[in-house]
């Protein structure tokens, strides 16, 4: 006789950028060794692509791209799948910093319902370069900053490789230029004044994140401390 076949639970939640309701289901074992072994390996890139194809798998509404929505989405939509498979919690050893002469090891349970995406009420897309001209910006995906980070370039180089990907068009009163290579655009950027450029750069500085902040005092000396966490990274890996 045949094995039965296991009916997996199906949940619901939201992607934070775009309000959209989907539907999702718990990553399996298969899904969870895919992790482990990109997190034993220990490379960023290889990590955030098996991240990528566990939620292709397990989001169960049509026409959603893992690799297409922003970073944040992938955090947050990977913790509340993490939630539903592994556990509706987190357990973290909170310590001091270095300058402080305590050692002992605070230990703290944070439920995955109280981490949530915030919104920075200055980001804004559209970005005015001068009184003539303006540009418009998406906010990054995972991949965006994967691809496109190389170690062989400099900071500067990499930051400008990020904006070109995310560039959608720049525009004026009575035109809209979406259509440029990747040269056009790092020359478009590479002639822009340092305060225009600046405005580029905020755009990137206020991107919604995944965080959490918290606080607690220390059992044994007393010290009140606090901790902001941010990304995937702080919570589980």
């Amino acid at each position: 006789m045949a094995l039965p076949k296991l009916v997996t639970p199906e949940f619901e939640t939201v992607i934070p950028s775009t309000k959209e309701p989907i539907k999702f289901r718990p990553f399996l074992v298969k899904e969870e060794k895919i992790l482990y072994m990109a997190l034993e390996g220990g490379e960023e890139k290889i990590i955030q692509e098996a991240v990528c194809n566990i939620l292709d798998s397990c989001i169960l509404t049509s026409n959603v791209d893992a690799k297409k929505l922003a970073s944040y989405d992938i955090e947050y939509l990977f913790l509340q799948l993490r939630s539903k498979s592994v556990g509706e919690s987190v357990e973290l050893n909170l310590r001091h910093g270095a300058d402080i002469e305590c050692k002992h090891i605070t230990e703290m349970t944070i439920p995955y319902g109280n981490i949530g995406v915030t919104f920075n009420e200055k980001h804004q897309n559209n970005i005015k370069i001068d009184d003539k001209y303006g540009i418009k910006l998406r906010d990054p995906s995972y991949f965006d900053i994967t691809n496109t980070i190389n170690e062989n370039q400099d900071e500067l180089q990499n930051i400008f490789n990020i904006i070109v990907n995310c560039v959608e068009c720049v525009y004026d009163e009575e035109n809209v230029y979406d259509e440029f290579t990747k040269e056009e655009m790092n020359d478009f950027l590479s002639n822009l004044t340092q305060s225009q450029f600046e405005n580029i750069k905020n755009f990137f500085d206020t991107l919604p994140k995944l965080e959490h902040e918290i606080s607690w005092t220390c059992e044994e000396c007393g010290k009140e401390e606090k901790l902001k966490l941010e990304g995937l990274q702080s919570f589980f890996m």
